[in-house]
């Protein structure tokens, strides 16, 4: 069984990628701060980090790359991918830099976050069967 952690601090998102994540073959398990995904980290095996880059109001808006340089120190075959509604081309060239598998910019479409992790070869069964065009894009939209 392949085992995701995934950390975001908004429940709507972190439900929608844990459900698309969560079939047979793969557990997903969720976070929603940087203490909780370092913990996580320290007692678990992960085959991916999927994490958004600000976790809270109150921190420095980089969360995501210290775990990304936590799971470099760790075992730096794991993949990260980072999520962002408050992103730039300087923080993306940081991400990949750093490691980063793959990096989104809120809004995004979750199916082409499937097509990133099942491109990776862990998981043999579609992450989202049947999904309808109403239910794909997640993240803050700007007007």
């Amino acid at each position: 069984m392949k085992k995701v952690l995934l950390v975001e601090d908004h429940l709507l998102l972190r439900m929608s990628i844990t459900f698309m994540l969560s079939h047979e073959d793969t557990a997903a398990i969720s976070c929603d701060s940087l203490e909780c995904a370092e913990e996580a980290l320290l007692n678990h095996a992960f085959d991916l980090l999927i994490t958004d880059l600000k976790l809270s109001s109150t921190g420095d808006g980089m969360e995501g790359m210290r775990l990304l340089e936590m799971v470099n120190k760790m075992n730096a075959a794991i993949p990260v991918i980072i999520m962002t509604a408050s992103g730039s081309a300087e923080t993306e060239e940081n991400a990949h830099r750093l490691g980063a598998y793959h990096y989104f910019e809120k809004p995004f479409d979750i199916g082409l976050l499937a097509q990133k992790v099942q491109a990776l070869g862990h998981f043999d069964t579609p992450l989202i069967p049947g999904r309808s065009d109403g239910i794909r894009r997640f993240g803050k939209s700007t007007p």
